[in-house]
């Protein structure tokens, strides 16, 4: 499968925030500048970014892939891209089942009592929401949260 990762462009903001929706992933901080896309004949396969809050963290987010074309490497492919030149620290929200797929990056769990204050506001949200919606899908969500640090 033929895809192209690259930076994304102000024309992209339409399908970035159409897919985070979609995802029913957290849709604030949208900003095209701070994403990458995957890009398959022309149209746009996945999103990600690294969201920079107020406080200063650095938090990798908005991973989303088509259902359809996943289970091809594409997700890690985009925080390869996302992750080559960061040398702050990185914090991510996971469900639980994918967080060993974080190793690789040099991810860890991280205790909740030590994330910064945005990332620590994002996972009691997340796990408000995720809660909600593991009644809704008939499938738990546990969100931990993983922290890549300072390279």
């Amino acid at each position: 499968m033929q895809v192209t990762i690259r930076r994304a462009r102000e024309d992209d903001q339409a399908v970035i925030s159409a897919m985070v929706r979609r995802a029913r992933l957290n849709p604030a901080n949208l900003d095209w500048q701070r994403f990458v896309i995957a890009e398959r004949d022309g149209h746009a396969v996945g999103v990600a970014q690294l969201r920079r809050h107020s406080d200063g963290a650095t938090e990798l987010a908005s991973l989303v892939v088509e259902p359809e074309v996943r289970g091809h490497g594409i997700a890690g492919r985009m925080v390869d891209a996302l992750l080559v030149d960061e040398q702050t620290p990185v914090y991510t929200l996971i469900d639980r089942r994918f967080a060993d797929h974080f190793t690789r990056w040099g991810f860890t769990p991280v205790d909740p009592g030590r994330l910064p204050r945005s990332i620590a506001r994002v996972y009691r949200i997340g796990r408000v929401v995720t809660a909600v919606g593991s009644v809704l899908r008939r499938q738990r969500i546990r969100i931990v949260p993983l922290l890549r640090p300072m390279r």
